[in-house]
C-alpha cells in the first residue's frame, strides 16, 4: 500500500478488509466508527472521556495531507470504517512521527492495530522522511502494550499516567 494504492487484507478468523487512504469525505465515516467505539476504548485511545468528535476533529482527522499526516482507513465488505492508523510528523523531533491507532471494538484482538502499523510503517520507510514511529499508550493499554512489543517497539520512558514507546521504521 506505499504511496496511498487500496490493499485488502484478511484478519484473524477470516474477516476481510480494505485498506485505504483516508480523505476528507470520509468524515460520516468518523462520526459512525466513533458510535462503534466502547467508552473504555475512547478512554485508552483519547485518554479521557469523549462523547462525540467535533466538527473541528472530523477536519483534524480527514484532511490529512499525506506526507506530514499520513491517515490510512479499513473499511469492512459492507463499507463501513472499521478502523485507521495515522502518522503525523513531530515538528520539534525530525524524523520522529506521533502514531495513533483506532479499532471498532468488534474487531480488536483480530490483528486488525497490527495491520494498520504495518502499513505505516511501510508508509513511512517509502517516504523516507521518518526514522521512526512514537506511541502514546495508557499503561492499562494491554492490548497495544502487547501489539508494540511483538513489532519490537521499545518503551522510552513514562511521562505521568502515559508510557511512550518508540518504533523503528526501518527495522
Amino acid at each position: 500500500m506505499v504511496g496511498g494504492a487500496d490493499a485488502d487484507v484478511t484478519l484473524r478468523e477470516g474477516r476481510h478488509v480494505r485498506l485505504r487512504d483516508v480523505r476528507p469525505d470520509d468524515k460520516p465515516l468518523f462520526v459512525e466508527g466513533f458510535a462503534h467505539l466502547s467508552e473504555d476504548s475512547r478512554y485508552l485511545r483519547f485518554f479521557g472521556t469523549k462523547k462525540s468528535l467535533n466538527e473541528d476533529e472530523l477536519h483534524y482527522l480527514t484532511e490529512v495531507d499525506g506526507v506530514r499526516h499520513v491517515a490510512i482507513g479499513a473499511l469492512d465488505d459492507e463499507g463501513h470504517g472499521v478502523g485507521v492508523g495515522r502518522y503525523v510528523m513531530l515538528d520539534d523531533a525530525p524524523g520522529v512521527a506521533e502514531v495513533a491507532v483506532t479499532v471498532v471494538d468488534e474487531l480488536q484482538g483480530r490483528g486488525l492495530g497490527h495491520v494498520l502499523v504495518e502499513h505505516l510503517v511501510e508508509r513511512a520507510r517509502a517516504a523516507g522522511n521518518v526514522r521512526s514511529l512514537r506511541f502514546w499508550v495508557l499503561p492499562i493499554n494491554v492490548g497495544m502494550r502487547h501489539l508494540l512489543e511483538d513489532l519490537g517497539a521499545r518503551f522510552r520512558q513514562r511521562d505521568g499516567s502515559t508510557e511512550c514507546w518508540e518504533l523503528d521504521v526501518n527495522r
